[in-house]
């Protein structure tokens, strides 16, 4: 994507030759190109595809692929509790999980994450790290209390502090289940 001349935001596909023009009000809804309009009301878009969750917010929403097991997910040697009725809507054993950085604590357990950056911004400070998801390296952020900064190259584990900030998408769809 770039801006494009007039302040008009133009998206640039591969395989089309013309660019599609975005007008004042809409956004990318789609990886493919597809625009669609941003309603009034945000909520009702906001973090409704994998891919919409993905480039919202700065930084943007830690997206793992984890196992389902009996009551939620696995993340690390925790569990992230998740309605049944969330789960039954998935269509493989694994689901695409998105937490926010400022909805991660560290704690004693849960998903172990290496210290690369710490980057502190006055009140707030946040982890730049790597944590080993399904035999992949995967980025994460975590929002931290500044006056308790680890140091690069640490080993911290994280968990979701809430439940209810953790968004389940399908793997294969990439719709917010739930």
């Amino acid at each position: 994507m770039r801006r494009g001349h007039r302040g008009r935001l133009v998206v640039v596909e591969r395989q089309q030759e013309d660019p599609v023009d975005v007008l004042p009000g809409e956004v990318p809804a789609e990886p493919l190109g597809l625009v669609g309009a941003v309603p009034s009301d945000r909520s009702s878009c906001r973090d409704a595809t994998l891919f919409v969750a993905g480039f919202l917010g700065l930084p943007g929403m830690n997206l793992v692929e984890l196992p389902v097991i009996d009551g939620g997910v696995r993340f690390g040697d925790s569990m992230i509790r998740v309605p049944c009725a969330t789960l039954t809507d998935a269509d493989t054993t694994t689901v695409m999980v998105g937490v926010r950085p400022e909805n991660l604590a560290i704690s004693n357990a849960g998903l172990k994450v290496e210290v690369d950056v710490v980057e502190e911004l006055g009140a707030d400070a946040y982890v730049y790290g790597r944590a080993a998801v399904g035999g992949a390296s995967r980025p994460i952020v975590t929002r931290v209390d500044w006056r308790n900064l680890p140091a690069k190259g640490e080993t911290i584990d994280v968990v979701p502090v809430d439940d209810t900030g953790v968004h389940v998408f399908s793997t294969t769809t990439g719709e917010r289940l739930g």
